[in-house]
């Protein structure tokens, strides 16, 4: 992320001096890849079972799909319902509770669309942009999720 931003820096000639940071892109793509499992694709895969889908089994997944990855830790305490993601800043402790239900943002969907179709001309011009969006990111695999909007 701040390697793209230095290039425009470049590109645009703006002065700066440069930052060293390190590299954190392995963490992003542990968080939001769509191509291999990530915490996002994991997320959606449990909003596709519905009522099946748990913060527990959620966890499960995070913990045996993830725990190869250098930005994943497991709580050292036995049983606790938490994963660690470890990034530039240090660790951060993610409570698993909620993370599901969390995750459905059908609200937003419904007052998006109803907003896209409504009869005064200047809501519907703003809202119907957003609305298509919404739609096109929303898949059979994916649904609408609020993960799958990050992507």
């Amino acid at each position: 992320m701040f390697t793209l931003e230095q290039e425009e820096y470049k590109q645009e000639g703006i002065e700066w001096q440069s930052i060293p940071f390190k590299d954190n892109q392995h963490t992003i793509d542990m968080i939001e890849e769509a191509r291999a499992p990530s915490i996002f694709k994991l997320l959606d895969e449990q909003f596709m079972l519905q009522a099946r889908g748990t913060d527990t089994n959620l966890l499960q997944a995070i913990h045996s799909q993830l725990a190869h990855m250098k930005s994943m830790e497991k709580p050292k305490k036995l049983g606790a319902q938490q994963f660690i993601v470890v990034h530039y800043a240090g660790s951060v402790t993610y409570d698993i509770d909620g993370f599901v239900e969390k995750n459905k943002d059908t609200v937003s969907n419904l007052i998006t669309e109803c907003m896209a179709s409504s009869k005064a001309s200047i809501i519907s011009s703003i809202y119907k942009p957003i609305y298509l969006e919404q739609s096109s990111k929303t898949t059979r695999l994916s649904g609408n999720s609020l993960s799958n909007q990050f992507r």
